[in-house]
């Protein structure tokens, strides 16, 4: 639930002792981090969103959404071909 209004950091730390919001928090954490890391790892490569779509075999949009929208619903095959293009491999590790 959102709240308006109050302290954000207090409300924040609040909501974290929910355990389903506690999750949720963590889930999508984990969805920012990732797309900062292709982000990244796209940036070192110096390839642009266009050249890297041509090598993945996709669209110019897959590639922005990739990078971008964190809510996306990318799949490992498409995970690993990102890394494939720039050199990289791809690395899960549940801890």
């Amino acid at each position: 639930m959102i709240r308006t209004g109050g302290d954000f950091h207090k409300d924040l730390k609040r909501d974290l002792k929910n355990p389903k919001f506690y999750a949720l928090f963590l889930k999508e954490r984990e969805r920012l981090k990732l797309t900062e890391r292709l982000r990244g790892a796209m940036k070192k490569s110096r390839l642009s969103v266009r050249k890297l779509a041509s090598l993945m075999g996709t669209s110019k949009s897959q590639v922005e959404r990739i990078i971008s929208d964190p809510k996306a619903n990318i799949g490992v095959d498409t995970l690993i071909k990102f890394a494939a293009v720039m050199g990289r491999r791809l690395e899960i590790s549940l801890r």
